[in-house]
């Protein structure tokens, strides 16, 4: 994993010094960067620029900003973003970016009268009349679409998000090369500027100063918030402000980018257990039972959210179901072993039911089963999730012990061989108020 330092202007000028003199001794070990135009630019208006200090592990430009938002985003607003993202399988971060950049970096009351631009523009994500048309969502289903709603424009903007490619793994991005499609950064381009213009106007290799000097800001100020966690904001638009009532944290790490010493994105996406299974388990079947076989994300996870030890733990089925509820936040009571412990416990458990099919299943077709992605198979030998048809063809995720890691499954299956065998029982888990 690269670490990440942040190094003011004065320092980066030290630096410099330092290395001429290596330079000239012909004693440098390692490639070095000058400043580009656009990292000088950063550092003259007082934003801290974070630089890898080595070439291995990740980078802030590749690796996945964290699917949980830091504690500075007040809890009204970190609630509605995360059910959003969520839902749409995109990242909460960028949400809760956008809406700053919207509002000056105010968190203002989440009852607040939005305003509308002379241009047009409404809502609290600002939102044109033709854009709202295309990816408007009832997003607190009341029966009623307004631009003007919280939560309506929250899951529009989650929604137009995850249609035009962001997702939970997208990277940050960074001020040196802003218009690299994909990244947070470029995408904060298309959302103020609008992607015709970042498309016509620009191309990956275009410097900062390329767009307006309002998108430049609107890029700046989102790239500077989400690696700041939430605490600091670009010259122009200020530090956040909390006027909600709640209190914002200050001087914490930068939440929203992976730090020195985490590793490379852990694949865990908070709250949603669907995510955090297909991040978790390779999209390909074929794989062996140890922990070298393993998809590299979970080989982090499994010790760090079960940490169950044994002959070959990474291929168990138990582990991994276990894993994934108690690594996404959705259940951190889940028993972390052995599927009759677990079986019993998703049978007593209040914040689960169960989906009741026929005792002669081979022949039901799944869809009459109102079946969910993120519902549990489970029966005393195996368990398995089932994840809703993916693009590459599979519906399930699971592990065998002794057999393979966590990989991709094609088909739902009803009884431990095939059609034969000990049936299995579904349990879903019920959203309760606090969700």
């Amino acid at each position: 994993m690269a670490k990440f330092t942040v190094k003011k202007i004065g320092e980066r000028v030290a630096l410099v010094a330092s290395l001429l003199v290596l330079l000239s001794s012909s004693m440098l070990s390692g490639p070095v960067s000058a400043l580009s135009a656009a990292q000088k630019k950063a550092f003259d208006q007082g934003i801290d620029y974070y630089d890898t200090e080595d070439n291995t592990g990740c980078t802030t430009d590749e690796s996945a900003v964290a699917g949980t938002l830091p504690p500075s985003v007040p809890a009204v607003y970190a609630d509605i973003f995360t059910k959003a993202a969520a839902q749409y399988h995109t990242n909460p971060q960028f949400i809760a970016a956008l809406f700053m950049s919207e509002h000056s970096n105010v968190w203002v009351p989440a009852d607040t009268k939005w305003a509308s631009s002379p241009v047009g523009a409404s809502g609290p994500f600002q939102f044109m009349p033709g854009t709202w048309s295309g990816y408007k969502v009832d997003g607190n289903n009341d029966g009623v679409v307004d631009i003007q709603n919280l939560y309506d424009a929250t899951y529009a903007v989650a929604n137009m998000l995850a249609r035009n490619g962001m997702t939970t793994t997208s990277p940050l991005g960074t001020l040196e090369t802003p218009f690299k499609p994909g990244t947070f950064v470029f995408f904060s381009a298309t959302y103020n500027w609008g992607g015709g213009n970042v498309g016509s106007k620009t191309t990956p290799s275009s410097p900062l100063s390329a767009a307006p000097a309002e998108t430049e800001n609107y890029m700046t100020n989102i790239y500077t918030l989400i690696s700041s966690g939430f605490t600091k904001g670009s010259p122009k638009n200020g530090d956040p402000v909390d006027q909600t009532g709640g209190k914002t944290a200050v001087g914490g790490t930068a939440a929203g980018v992976s730090a020195a010493g985490t590793g490379c994105s852990s694949g865990v996406v908070a709250g949603n257990i669907v995510e955090t299974a297909l991040n978790l388990a390779w999209d390909t079947p074929g794989h062996g039972p140890l922990e070298s076989d393993a998809k590299p994300t979970y080989q982090k996870a499994m010790p760090q959210y079960n940490g169950t030890t044994g002959a070959t733990p990474f291929s168990d089925c138990g582990i991994f179901v276990a894993t994934v509820m108690i690594a996404s936040g959705a259940d951190p009571n889940y028993p972390k072993v052995y599927t009759p412990t677990q079986m019993a416990y998703l049978a007593s458990s209040p914040n689960y039911t169960e989906i009741k099919i026929p005792p002669d299943a081979k022949n039901v077709n799944t869809g009459d089963l109102g079946l969910q992605p993120g519902d549990i198979f489970i029966n005393s030998v195996h368990t398995y999730i089932f994840v809703g048809p993916q693009s590459k063809g599979f519906s399930i995720v699971s592990a065998s012990l002794g057999q393979r890691v966590p990989e991709a499954g094609n088909g739902v299956y009803f009884y431990q061989d095939g059609n034969t065998g000990e049936q299995f029982r579904i349990f879903r888990l019920l959203k309760t108020e606090e969700d």
